[in-house]
């Protein structure tokens, strides 16, 4: 019987996580990287009637985040990061099953 533990833990808070993303925090360690002042701004979408979920660019939130699927570079804002939103492009292909 072996002694090693196969589970994965979160590097800030030592929480247990499933690991599937890639990332070594738990998504409460992750959130709470990105501070967002919401009482200066209204939440908008970029394409509010359009296909995208992105969040609209703001002076305190710009879209200078790099996709983590493709790792295109300023495609996000940190509130699309928190989300775990991909870039546009990427949402499209995942959506087409390619």
């Amino acid at each position: 019987m072996s002694d090693y533990d196969f589970n994965k833990y979160c590097e800030d808070c030592g929480d247990e996580i499933d690991g599937q993303l890639g990332i070594d925090i738990c998504d409460s360690c992750w959130n709470a990287q990105f501070e967002f002042d919401d009482d200066d701004e209204e939440i908008e979408f970029a394409d509010p009637f359009g296909p995208s979920s992105l969040f609209a660019a703001t002076p305190t939130d710009p879209r200078n985040q790099t996709c983590p699927q493709c790792r295109s570079k300023n495609a996000l804002t940190k509130r699309d990061v928190a989300a775990h939103h991909v870039c546009d492009q990427c949402a499209s292909t995942n959506a087409a099953g390619w």
